[in-house]
């Protein structure tokens, strides 16, 4: 238990009831913390897996038109 006698009791003691005076009233006893707010995006769901896959899938298909426009194009000789 704490020493009544020693004068960092008190202080404590004053301090704490002040601090809850205040907070009843309605003033800050803390400063602000600037942490942001974070809103979760709607694709925050897909697992990095799936994010992998359409990545790779879109890539895929990229490839197939840039080979396809170039063998239209006759920079690439026909697949037979």
């Amino acid at each position: 238990m704490a020493d009544l006698r020693k004068p960092e009791f008190w202080t404590n003691l004053i301090r704490k009831v002040l601090k809850q005076i205040l907070q009843n009233a309605g003033i800050r006893t803390r400063k602000n913390s600037h942490n942001q707010h974070v809103v979760p995006h709607e694709e925050a769901g897909q697992s990095r897996a799936q994010v992998m896959s359409d990545i790779a899938a879109f890539t895929i298909i990229k490839m197939m038109r840039l080979t396809e426009l170039k063998r239209l194009q006759g920079i690439i000789n026909p697949p037979f």
